[in-house]
C-alpha cells in the first residue's frame, strides 16, 4: 500500500519499455481502452499504455490519474452512474471493499488459462478473493521491509551482516543505536499515521501467528484483535523501545511528514519502508552500507511482509470486457512485468521476483523474500479502522505504544473497532 506520503521510485521510462514487450493479440470490439489509476501509479501507467497503444494497431489507451484520496469515491460514482472505465487500478487494501460491493468482474476462469497462475502473489490475490473467486489481478507489488545502516549497527557492537531478527532483537538494536549519542537514533515510524504504521508494524505481528484483524474465516468484514494477548506483547515490545530511548519521540507526532526519519542521513539506524524506498536508495546511494531484512516476528524464522501496490480489475458494466481483459493479461506476463522490475518497481510474480528482481543484489533478494510472504489487511473498513487519523489504531500507536497503559490503550481501540465492523454488518 502506497500512502499519499510514499511516493514511487521514479518513472518507469519509456526507454524501458522500448523493446522487448509482446503486447497480446487485441481481442475487444472497441478502438479505444479506458484506464483509470490513482496518481500514485500514474507515471507508470502512462508509459504501460503507451506501449501497449503502439503494440496494437489502431488502439487508443486513455489513462486518467485521480488524486489518491479521491479515487473511492470516484469510482462508487461512476458505478451509480453506470459510466465505468474498462480497466480499473487502485490500491490493493482497497479491493475488499469493491469486491464486496460487487464492483468487477469475475476472472477466475480466465486467470486460471494463464501459464503463470500459481505464481501470482497471494496476498494481492487474496485482497481481491470472496467465495473462492478472483475479482483482481495482481499488477504492482510494494512491500515492506526492514533497512538498517550496517555502519551505526557496527558501532554501537551489533552485528552489521545480520540484521534483527526477532521482536527482542530489534529493540536491542534500536535501544543500542539510540544510546550512541544525543544525535543518533534507533528507529522511526509515523504512529500519527494509521495506514503508515500499519505497513511497518503489522507484518512483525503477522510473522509471529497474530494479527489485528481476525483473518482465520473468508470474511471481508472481520472482527478485530486488537486486544489480543499476542498484539498487546507486541505493543509493550514496542513501548519497551520507546522507553529505552530506541524509537524516536517524533514518532509519536509524526502523521506521515517525515515517514524515514533522519535514515538518509545517517544518525538513525533503522526504518521499515517499501521496496519502492528501496529502488530509491539504490538509484542514489547513501552515505553508508544499507542492510535489508524482511520484517521479524517474536522468533528468529519468522517474517511477513505487507504485501502494498496496486492491483487492476475490470468494472461491472465495462465498456469492453475483452478488451479490458487482454490488457491485464498482457500486464501480468513476462515482459510487462519484468520491464516494471527494470523500471524499479516490484514484480508480482513469485518466479520474476526470484530469478529478475532478487538476481540484482543481496538487497533486492531480501526485498523478494519479504514480498512472497507478504499479506493484506482483508476488511471493508480498512479506511476506518486503519486509516483514519481518529480511528482505533492511531489511537492504539499513540495511547498504547507511546502511554502508559498498553491493556487499556488498546481495550478502548477494541471497543471502537469494533463498533466499526457492527456498523458494516
Amino acid at each position: 500500500m502506497r500512502m499519499n506520503i510514499l511516493r514511487g521510485a521514479g518513472v518507469l521510462s519509456v526507454a524501458v519499455l522500448a523493446g522487448g514487450l509482446a503486447a497480446c493479440s487485441g481481442g475487444g470490439s472497441s478502438d479505444t481502452l479506458t484506464i483509470w489509476t490513482r496518481t500514485d501509479g500514474e507515471a507508470y501507467m502512462r508509459d504501460l499504455a503507451q506501449k501497449y497503444e503502439s503494440a496494437n494497431d489502431g488502439l487508443t489507451v486513455e489513462v486518467t490519474a485521480i488524486p489518491n484520496s479521491d479515487v473511492s469515491t470516484k469510482f462508487a460514482q461512476a458505478l451509480s452512474a453506470g459510466d465505468v472505465p474498462d480497466v480499473m487500478a487502485m490500491d490493493v487494501a482497497m479491493a475488499p471493499y469493491f469486491v464486496s460491493k460487487n464492483a468487477f468482474e469475475d476472472l477466475t476462469d480466465r486467470m486460471a488459462d494463464l501459464d503463470y497462475a500459481d505464481t501470482l502473489l497471494e496476498g494481492q490475490l487474496d485482497a481481491g478473493t470472496s467465495d473462492g473467486s478472483h475479482f483482481v489481478m495482481p499488477f504492482t507489488a510494494d512491500a515492506s521491509a526492514l533497512f538498517y545502516n550496517k555502519d551505526l549497527f557496527a558501532e554501537a557492537g551489533l552485528d552489521p551482516d545480520q540484521g534483527p531478527r526477532t521482536w527482542d532483537e530489534f529493540v536491542e538494536a534500536a535501544n543500542a543505536v539510540g544510546d550512541l549519542g544525543d544525535d543518533y537514533e534507533g528507529y522511526h515510524f509515523s504512529a500519527g499515521c494509521g495506514g503508515c504504521s500499519a505497513f511497518v508494524l503489522a507484518p512483525m505481528l503477522w510473522a509471529a501467528g497474530g494479527d489485528f484483524l481476525d483473518s482465520s474465516g473468508d470474511s471481508l468484514n472481520p472482527p478485530p484483535m486488537l486486544d489480543d494477548p499476542l498484539t498487546v506483547e507486541f505493543l509493550e515490545t514496542l513501548k519497551s523501545a520507546v522507553d529505552g530511548g530506541g524509537i524516536t519521540s517524533a514518532s509519536q507526532v509524526d502523521g506521515g511528514e517525515n515517514y524515514g526519519g533522519a535514515f538518509e542521513s545517517g544518525k538513525l539506524g533503522m526504518v521499515a519502508s517499501g521496496s519502492f524506498q528501496l529502488s530509491n536508495f539504490m538509484a542514489d546511494p547513501l552515505p553508508f552500507d544499507l542492510g535489508v531484512v524482511p520484517l521479524p516476528g517474536n522468533e528468529d524464522g519468522q517474517i511477513a511482509a505487507f504485501s502494498g501496490g496496486d492491483v487492476l480489475a475490470i468494472p461491472n458494466g465495462a465498456p469492453d470486457s475483452e478488451a479490458a481483459w487482454d490488457f491485464l493479461a498482457w500486464a501480468s506476463s513476462d515482459d510487462a512485468q519484468t520491464a516494471l522490475s527494470d523500471g524499479g518497481y516490484t514484480p508480482i510474480r513469485t518466479d520474476l521476483l526470484e530469478s529478475v528482481y532478487g538476481e540484482k543484489g543481496p538487497e533486492y533478494a531480501a526485498m523478494a523474500e519479504a514480498t512472497t510472504n507478504g499479506r493484506v489487511p482483508i476488511t471493508v473498513a480498512f479506511t476506518a479502522i486503519y486509516s483514519d487519523a481518529n480511528g482505533p489504531f492511531v489511537s492504539l500507536m499513540q495511547a498504547g505504544v507511546f502511554g502508559d497503559d498498553v491493556p487499556a490503550a488498546a481495550a478502548a481501540a477494541q471497543k471502537t473497532a469494533e463498533q466499526i465492523v457492527s456498523s458494516n454488518e
